[in-house]
């Protein structure tokens, strides 16, 4: 079924060609209030969150946290490259860091601040939130943040149960002037949810188009109670998409189809076996032929499979199940039979994150695949995080410097996969071609050891459209860099 998926996916258009800070047109800040009659403010001020939720590892950035990503205009080996060839990266000050996000208690004044530009009349409170580029350019990146409505309603002296239908979001410029009042999300309720006493989750608001690094960019997202019956929801377009039952290769998966990519998932290996591009490549092709032409491939294999072959396409040692799906953002994890293991993915439109929540014991994270959908050792290249690079006919092992990324770049498909290890570390990472089939990345690896032990731990991936060092770092930084996302006071229209 996958094969006859290929012509499709090469329909796809890749998103993210990404540009270095100061390339895009800029986005500017939401500026200075201005008094009006038409409705109030209420302190909100301690909710300054992050790129999501803590439970699931992902980095915390508040508003003084600043993360520079500069992403270098390096010149890139092509086919002509050889394996000593080296290039200048300058990777950025600051590397993310796992920590939970903190959700402060709200604190609620009676003193009432006239300010203006209500913008949905029907929808009688709005919070504003400021998303801050941290220093790397984005394309069309999705901004994740927590948020606890009731907490929202309790600041502003109310109580009642959250219509999530309600909740819309609209952009702004410096002027106070609405630049788009439907601006795409979705919402994903906690498991401890409830509409009327704990309406806490995560918001994903798509940044659309180029935004320049060095600037910031203002939503308000509107919300109301419950009000008889509910509102009508808001229409977004998907940008994911999640197909269950597929069979691939004779096993139980997921398909899942974004912008930028197609995936096959084995629900009971834990594994992706293929990950097509939008021209129909695929860069992993996992098969039922032996060894490195088939068997072998996948994305994570976090484990050897002498040692349990856990979170490996044709494997069955784990269950895996869908945490929430929406128009932005699919997440699902899998878990050992065991329960001593678990990672969780996160879909977004052009990258994906896996986070390692439990480990049983020694791992790493690998790429074993075809770069544009075969190992060519003559013409295909890596580029590491320090800007060294090299044909894929040579070897190496390294402790990649911070940040730790590494991409691979098919001149011919004029594609590049990047993947990044969000901490960084003093172990050994390494790659070889194996048998001239396959490549053997690894973080966390040397030979047939296995480094990494942290929990939780998080890896990005994704494929940059081109293979030029400013359209890959540009696509790389984008997808992983964290943002700066600071939450304002509470309004509410009188």
């Amino acid at each position: 079924m996958k094969q006859n998926l290929l012509l499709a996916a090469a329909a796809i258009l890749l998103g993210g060609i990404l540009l270095l800070p100061g390339l895009h047109s800029a986005v500017q800040a939401e500026p200075a209030i201005t008094p009006s009659p038409f409705y109030t403010v209420h302190a909100y001020l301690p909710m300054v969150n992050s790129l999501g939720k803590g439970p699931a590892g992902n980095p915390t950035v508040t508003a003084t946290a600043v993360q520079t990503a500069t992403a270098t205009n390096t010149a890139v080996p092509g086919a002509t490259v050889t394996p000593t060839a080296t290039a200048t990266s300058v990777p950025p000050t600051a590397t993310p860091t796992t920590t939970p996000t903190k959700t402060a208690t709200p604190t609620s004044t009676a003193t009432a601040t006239p300010v203006s530009g209500w913008a949905i009349a029907e929808r009688p409170y709005r919070v504003p939130v400021t998303i801050d580029m941290n220093g790397a350019a984005r394309s069309d990146k999705p901004a994740e943040l927590a948020m606890n409505f009731t907490d929202l309603f309790s600041s502003a002296g109310e109580s009642g149960t959250l219509d999530p239908n309600s909740i819309r979001v609209v952009e702004f410029d410096k002027q106070n002037s609405v630049l788009n009042d439907n601006v795409p999300f979705q919402f994903d309720p906690d498991p401890a949810y409830n509409a009327r006493s704990n309406a806490s989750g995560t918001m994903v608001i798509l940044l659309e188009g180029g935004s320049s690094g060095r600037t910031s960019r203002t939503y308000h997202i509107y919300f109301d109670k419950v009000r008889g019956t509910p509102a009508e929801p808001a229409s977004v377009a998907p940008h994911v998409t999640l197909t269950d039952g597929v069979d691939d290769e004779g096993w139980d998966s997921y398909q899942i189809n974004t912008d930028g990519a197609t995936y096959f998932y084995h629900k009971a290996g834990g594994g992706f076996s293929s990950l097509i591009d939008g021209k129909g490549n695929d860069w992993i092709n996992y098969n039922k032929a032996a060894g490195a032409a088939g068997d072998f491939r996948g994305i994570p294999n976090l484990v050897h499979p002498e040692n349990g072959g856990y979170f490996h396409p044709g494997r069955d040692n784990v269950t895996s199940s869908v945490i929430s799906q929406g128009p932005l953002k699919l997440t699902f994890r899998s878990t050992s039979v065991d329960g001593a293991w678990q990672t969780q993915w996160e879909i977004f439109p052009n990258y994906a994150r896996m986070t390692v929540l439990k480990a049983g014991g020694k791992y790493w994270f690998l790429y074993e695949g075809t770069p544009g959908g075969e190992l060519e050792l003559d013409s295909d290249y890596y580029v590491v995080s320090d800007g060294t690079s090299g044909l894929l006919s040579s070897s190496w092992q390294a402790d990649l410097s911070a940040p730790e990324w590494a991409y691979f770049s098919d001149p011919n498909a004029v594609r590049s996969l990047f993947l990044v290890h969000h901490e960084d570390d003093s172990l050994l990472d390494s790659y070889y071609p194996m048998d001239e089939a396959m490549t053997v990345f690894g973080f966390g690896r040397n030979g047939a050891a296995r480094y990494l032990t942290a929990v939780p731990s998080q890896f990005t991936l994704g494929f940059a459209n081109g293979t030029s060092s400013r359209t890959v770092e540009g696509a790389l930084y984008s997808a992983y860099a964290p943002l700066g996302i600071s939450v304002g006071p509470v309004e509410e229209k009188s």
